[in-house]
C-alpha cells in the first residue's frame, strides 16, 4: 500500500500508458522549472517547538475568506478522467471529505454543472483569457449559475508551451468538454494562443478588470 505521495507517483508510472503519465509528471522544454519547483518545496523547513500542548490540532485556515480544513488546494489539471475512470467527480469528491477546495480545469472531462452536484464542498473554476469574450462571459454565468466561489485565470498560457515528452510520445491533448459543441471533434486540442477559443496573446490588465 502507498504511504507517501512517492509512492503513489511510483505506482502510477506502472499503470498509466506512458503518454498520460509523461503528459501529468512532466513540464515545458527542459523542465528546469519542474526541478526549480521541486527544489524550493524540499527548501521549507518545519521548525519543532517542543512542551506544547498538541492534544488537538487544527490545521484549518482560510484561503479568500472560505475555510479549509487543511492548507493544501487542488490545482486545475485537466483530463482526469485519463488517470481514472470517474475523473473530476472522484477528485472533487475526495475535495470535499477533506474540506478543501477543488479548482477544475478548463479542460475538465466533467461538465462544469454536474460536477458541482457530485459532492457539497467547494469550487473553483479555471479560465483563459478567451480571444472569444462571449466564451468567457458563458463560462462566468455558468459559474455563477453553479455556484462555483473563484475564478482562476490563468495568465502563463499566452503561447503553446514546447512540452518534449509530448512530442516524443506523439501526444495530442484534447480540449474539455465544456467548450462549444463545434469545438469538440474528435481529437480535437486546445487552441493555440489567438486562435478562436484560445488565450488571446493581446490580452493585458485592462481585459482582466
Amino acid at each position: 500500500m502507498p504511504i507517501n505521495l512517492f509512492d503513489f507517483e511510483a505506482i502510477a508510472k506502472e499503470r498509466l500508458p506512458k503518454g498520460e503519465y509523461d503528459y501529468i509528471a512532466g513540464g515545458a522544454t527542459d523542465e528546469i522549472s519542474v526541478e526549480r519547483n521541486r527544489r524550493a518545496f524540499e527548501s521549507w523547513a518545519l521548525r519543532p517547538r517542543v512542551l506544547r500542548d498538541v492534544s488537538a490540532l487544527d490545521l484549518s485556515t482560510t484561503v479568500l475568506g472560505t475555510r479549509v480544513s487543511l492548507p493544501v488546494l487542488i490545482a486545475p489539471c485537466g483530463g482526469h478522467k485519463k488517470a481514472h475512470p470517474e475523473g473530476e467527480f472522484a477528485t472533487y469528491r475526495a475535495a470535499a471529505a477533506r474540506g478543501t477546495i477543488m479548482a477544475v480545469s478548463a479542460n475538465s472531462n466533467s461538465s462544469f454543472e454536474e460536477l458541482a452536484k457530485a459532492a457539497s464542498g467547494h469550487l473553483w473554476l479555471q479560465l483563459y483569457p478567451f480571444r472569444d469574450r462571449s466564451l468567457t462571459k458563458s463560462w462566468l454565468d455558468r459559474a455563477n449559475g453553479a455556484a462555483y466561489e473563484a475564478i482562476c485565470i490563468t495568465l502563463d498560457s499566452q503561447w503553446p508551451p514546447k512540452r518534449e515528452r509530448n512530442i516524443r510520445n506523439n501526444y495530442r491533448r484534447t480540449r474539455g468538454i465544456n467548450y462549444p459543441a463545434q469545438s469538440l471533434e474528435p481529437g480535437s486540442a486546445p487552441r493555440p494562443a489567438g486562435a478562436e477559443g484560445g488565450s488571446d496573446p493581446a490580452a493585458t490588465w485592462k481585459d482582466l478588470s
